[in-house]
């Protein structure tokens, strides 16, 4: 059965830049794509031009080891489609971001001191150093989970 695509959906890279920089209210309803929508777009690689546009809001050397590079080989990148592997990462960092960032009602100041900040939920380690990897996040968002629920600060 072919994936129908809505009226509204939005591009892989639109999508990742309005969960790092767009309004909180952005991600909703028919502007969100299907898994299926998603996962294709992913297959297909992202565009090293949003990679670039990231580096505004997201420290370098957490992009670099995102995408498991050198901060220096990092600019190469831009000009490039990045694999299905990188964009994959690219796009679930872009959402924690954006769980983050809802958190954190927008704060960026604020979510930049808990990333950069040693946290005993994390056994003293920084939350910016769990980021990279795909096992990392999920430990954030399940220390997120919790704080919400008011289990622990």
């Amino acid at each position: 059965m072919p994936v129908q695509s809505r009226k509204h959906s939005l591009t892989l890279e639109s999508l990742i830049e309005s969960m790092v920089f767009g309004p909180l209210s952005t991600i909703s309803g028919d502007e969100t794509n299907t898994p299926l929508e998603l996962i294709a777009m992913i297959d297909n690689g992202m565009s090293g031009k949003c990679l670039n546009k990231l580096q505004a809001r997201v420290p370098v050397d957490l992009l670099s080891q995102l995408l498991d590079c050198s901060e220096n080989d990092l600019s190469s990148l831009f000009s490039k489609r990045l694999n299905k592997l990188q964009t994959g990462n690219a796009y679930d960092f872009s959402l924690l971001w954006y769980e983050l960032r809802e958190f954190f009602n927008d704060d960026h100041s604020l979510m930049r001191e808990w990333i950069f900040t040693p946290n005993p939920a994390f056994s003293g380690e920084y939350p910016r150093n769990l980021m990279a990897t795909i096992e990392g996040r999920k430990l954030i968002r399940k220390c997120i989970g919790l704080m919400q629920s008011g289990d622990f600060s």
